[in-house]
């Protein structure tokens, strides 16, 4: 109950960010779906909506899911203990990468550069 759906097709008359109808999802579809998250991704094409709204007017089951009272923003829920300190410039490890590589490469010329002794 209190979820963010993105395929919810209700409204919010008040504008307190709890939908006025219930969200409910039932069928075979939503099952197929919920058995195996790859088909997500073909979830939003033609043939699963056509398919699941044909399965909801004619067919209709116990709901697999039902929130009586979901979110129409998407919020994400405020972390305790959020230890982020000021962030880094993006500049810094690319300066530091490329001071890294150079050395590399000047010393392993000078390596070659020593003549051996025999």
């Amino acid at each position: 109950m209190g979820n963010y759906w993105s395929d919810y097709g209700g409204f919010d008359a008040q504008g307190d960010g709890t939908g006025d109808l219930a969200y409910s999802r039932s069928g075979r579809t939503s099952q197929l779906i919920a058995n195996d998250p790859l088909l997500l991704a073909l979830a939003s094409g033609p043939a699963f909506r056509l398919l699941s709204a044909v399965e909801d007017k004619w067919a209709p089951a116990d709901p697999l899911v039902l929130d009586v009272a979901p979110q129409t923003n998407l919020e994400s829920p405020p972390l305790r203990g959020d230890r982020r300190g000021a962030p880094v410039p993006l500049w810094l490890p690319g300066l530091l990468m490329t001071g890294s590589c150079l050395w590399l490469l000047t010393s392993a010329r000078r390596r070659k550069e020593v003549p051996a002794h025999a």
